[in-house]
């Protein structure tokens, strides 16, 4: 976001937060497709994880870094890159999808 205009973050902020993040149906969260918004609370997500003995959580992806547009192809890659250097660090197999 470097070398945006300020009403340009702003613009792009506001849409980050009317943005829903999907996560698809998998046994780690609870095996029901999960939405996510910016600054909402997350209960269902929270208690799933929380049995789980896990107290925090985020979502990481590797699509349009620093908000910059690349391609489906482009991104595919680069999300793939990062599935591979977590679970080479240890951070166990996560589920590769589509960020965005």
């Amino acid at each position: 976001m470097s070398g945006m205009s300020h009403h340009e973050r702003e613009r792009l902020a506001t849409a980050y937060a009317a943005t829903r993040y999907l996560i698809r149906p998998h046994p780690s969260t609870g095996g029901v497709e999960q939405i996510l918004r910016v600054g909402a609370l997350h209960p269902a997500l929270d208690a799933t994880l929380a049995a789980r003995g896990h107290r925090e959580w985020a979502f990481l992806t590797a699509w349009n870094p620093g908000s910059q547009w690349r391609s489906d192809e482009e991104n595919r890659r680069a999300q793939e890159r990062m599935v591979a250097q977590l679970v080479a660090g240890g951070w166990g197999q996560p589920r590769a999808g589509r960020g965005g």
